[in-house]
């Protein structure tokens, strides 16, 4: 089975829709994000063919789908464009933080992390594997408090790491449903 075209434009909208929601992607959302243009039944027909590749994964049966790893590997690699450029005050910005960093690895890693959900406005995730087949097997995001949440982290080999981050303006009440990921391939 290959990536036509249109298998593209789906794992895109499901990558997009997923990232927006936080909750899996059915075929009648992504009928409505591609304005009806194509048929439910075609995208659900799409939906199984990528998760057969390995690029999507359904939580549950009757849920829609969720992007893999392998899936957002597919998207970063493919189907993300760079038209933007850093704009010099954020280039400098940059370059000034990764001046300023600890040249050890895991400092240079949560530095760099902090650095990108700084400018960028958005959470940022890091982790720096001792090993070449080493990935994050199991996350979970729990509220402790009305501004920081624990992220806890197990990795393929059964390493653990518990970071609790803070937010300026306060979280929720009630707390989102966080996506789960599983075991990279």
């Amino acid at each position: 089975m290959t990536m036509d075209a249109r298998k593209q434009r789906v794992l895109q909208a499901i990558v997009a829709l997923y990232g927006l929601e936080g909750e899996p992607v059915g075929s009648s959302v992504l009928a409505n994000y591609f304005d009806m243009a194509v048929s439910s039944a075609t995208l659900r027909n799409e939906m199984a063919a990528l998760t057969k590749l390995g690029l999507l994964e359904q939580p549950h049966t009757s849920a829609g789908r969720v992007p893999s790893a392998k899936g957002y590997r597919y998207y970063l690699d493919h189907l993300l464009t760079d038209d933007q450029p850093l704009d010099r005050v954020t280039r400098a910005r940059v370059d000034a933080v990764f001046a300023s960093l600890d040249h050890e690895p895991e400092k240079l890693a949560q530095g760099a992390a902090k650095a990108l959900a700084a400018i960028s406005g958005c959470t940022a995730a890091v982790s720096t594997p001792c090993a070449e087949d080493l990935c994050i097997a199991h996350y979970e995001v729990v509220q402790v408090g009305r501004s920081a949440a624990a992220v806890l982290a197990v990795t393929t080999a059964g390493y653990v790491r518990t970071r609790v981050a803070r937010v300026r303006t306060g979280l929720p009440e009630t707390p989102p449903r966080w996506p789960r990921c599983s075991t990279a391939t």
